[in-house]
């Protein structure tokens, strides 16, 4: 911004010198260009003036938020207090006392002792934590079996198939291929 508002000086004094040595009279449309220019150079240079008062505002906005920031990581740099001795000793202590317990139950009793104020033991035996451990242990048992017992189909009547080896399945493969066959025909 500055270059353009020195050369449309410049251009100014050029276009003015050039007059005076020409001792021509200056025409209507001369001054109107003279005027035109005035006023060009004084927007250009009442905005070089609010940009940089912007400029510096936004600066010391700038300097005022690294600042800020700095002085927030610092609190977020000290350290979290972690496990005091007695704590960990008491969770490895629950966690021997109650095997059967997975990690994301002892998590959950550690939690609910910790916000209640509690012991670990304590906070196990609470009724509600004791029925969303029991509702997680039924959600994990039924996300490992999705199918029914109902929905199995078994193939052969005759013969239990778990119980048999490969190689007593590979001798019986042509016999359970045609009672399979046979249910299907049944079945159309």
């Amino acid at each position: 911004m500055s270059n353009e508002t020195e050369e449309a000086t410049q251009a100014a004094k050029k276009a003015e010198e050039e007059k005076t040595l020409n001792q021509e009279e200056p025409t209507l449309e001369d001054e109107k260009a003279d005027d035109k220019q005035e006023v060009d150079n004084k927007t250009l240079l009442a905005q070089k003036i609010r940009y940089r008062e912007k400029l510096e505002k936004s600066e010391v906005e700038n300097k005022e938020l690294k600042a800020e920031l700095a002085s927030s990581q610092k609190v977020e740099d000290k350290e979290k207090p972690s496990m005091s001795e007695a704590d960990w000793k008491e969770k490895v202590d629950f966690i021997l006392a109650n095997p059967k317990l997975s990690t994301e139950a002892v998590n959950h009793i550690s939690i609910v002792a910790k916000g209640s104020g509690r012991s670990l033991s304590d906070a196990a035996e609470d009724k509600d934590v004791v029925k969303y451990l029991e509702y997680r242990s039924q959600q994990v048992e039924a996300d490992k079996d999705p199918l029914d017992s109902t929905s199995r189909i078994s193939v052969s009547e005759k013969h239990d198939l778990k119980k048999l080896s490969t190689d007593e399945i590979k001798k019986i493969y042509p016999e359970l291929v045609k009672e399979i066959l046979s249910k299907k025909s049944n079945q159309a």
